[in-house]
């Protein structure tokens, strides 16, 4: 769960030099689209204003423009029937491009029309036909959490994490064999975004077409990269803070110096951490009496939410927050940008390894615990 990103400047002359040899039509014509209605195309590339076309009275629109690199839109229909329905993602390139489908199928529109289009449509396809498989079986996993369903949660949980490792794959073999596409560049961005292996990062982007490298999303990823080792804290002394605990009393982090830490910051309101937290319940019970424990650090706002998520979740250990979301001051310190997210620190407060999740946190605990 996650924040943000930023723009990539065009020079003014290669703008100008290019435009008539990228310029797109998108015509498009939907069942069931009345007159009137109105359509969206949104650039993910850009800050610029969405562009918005109007349907005729056979539900035809149309869409021109240019660009200067093959570019990633949201594709959304407006009317009041269809706001709940996902943006459609297409990819703006040179020449003539359809849209085709019903406002009542708005989730699968076939978008057909240039080499990008294509690959888009193959990786579009690999990950809708994941979401049919993992949507239902979070639903359910949310439910069996809700009504603390504790064996069939840990079963659901292990088929999840295999279905998702298994989409993972998938992803990323589509990726490392597309070197050249500014689609794999597009979806790598969107892989790596709330990523902090700069290793994984790295030898994606290396592999990538120069031409590539150099486009937009190619340096998104360039800079999720250089952003991640600029803030590296591994290995550095642990940024100290104070916090309040849900009965207001003051704990710092220095006060429990001595003891291998595993600083954990997460949200009562935070999907992925609340399926995380059956691991760490079960980490912290193994070395609990081995001179270990964990901080929980709540990215909460509401104080009640947040001390009820520590009790149907069952987390002993200690607490605190400020209470101020994304503004915390201790998630400033830790340049905690997405979460679960949580540091292991040593007995002399150094931090050890970052962002340990399921088994390598217990892996790595058994490592330096001896």
């Amino acid at each position: 769960m996650k924040k943000n990103f930023l723009l990539l400047a065009v020079v003014t002359i290669c703008i100008s030099c290019s435009k008539s040899k990228n310029d797109y039509a998108i015509t498009g014509k939907l069942t069931n689209l009345r007159a009137g209605d109105a359509v969206i195309l949104q650039k993910w590339a850009k800050e610029d204003k969405s562009d918005t076309a109007y349907a005729d009275k056979d539900g035809n629109f149309k869409f021109t423009g240019s660009v200067t690199e093959p570019t990633p839109a949201s594709f959304v229909l407006l009317s009041a029937s269809q706001v709940t329905q996902s943006p459609t993602i297409l990819f703006l390139e040179k020449g003539a491009i359809t849209i085709s489908g019903s406002t009542e199928g708005a989730n699968n529109l076939i978008v057909t029309g240039g080499t990008s289009n294509q690959e888009n449509n193959t990786m579009q396809n690999i990950l809708k036909g994941y979401y049919q498989l993992i949507k239902p079986l979070s639903d359910t996993l949310q439910a069996k959490m809700n009504n603390n369903d504790t064996l069939n949660t840990l079963a659901l949980q292990l088929k999840y994490t295999e279905l998702e490792k298994s989409q993972n794959t998938e992803v990323m073999r589509f990726i490392q064999s597309n070197t050249k596409s500014y689609v794999a560049a597009f979806y790598a961005f969107l892989f790596f975004n709330n990523s902090n292996n700069t290793i994984a990062i790295d030898g994606v982007y290396t592999k990538l077409d120069k031409t590539v490298q150099s486009s937009y999303f190619g340096t998104k990823l360039k800079e999720i990269s250089d952003r991640i080792k600029a803030t590296d804290v591994v290995g550095k002394p642990a940024p100290n803070f104070t916090l309040q605990t849900p009965d207001n009393q003051s704990v710092s982090l220095s006060s429990l110096k001595g003891k291998y830490v595993l600083v954990d910051f997460w949200a009562s309101w935070c999907g992925p951490c609340r399926k995380e937290n059956p691991n760490v319940v079960k980490a912290y019970n193994q070395f609990k009496d081995k001179n270990f424990t964990i901080l929980g650090v709540s990215l909460d706002e509401d104080k009640a939410a947040w001390q009820a998520a520590i009790a149907k979740d069952k987390l002993t250990w200690p607490h605190v927050s400020d209470l101020k979301g994304w503004q915390s001051t201790a998630a400033a310190l830790y340049h905690v940008e997405s979460i679960p997210a949580n540091f292991l620190l040593d007995k002399d407060g150094k931090i050890i390894a970052k962002d340990l999740r399921g088994n390598d946190l217990i892996n790595m605990l058994n490592n330096v615990i001896k």
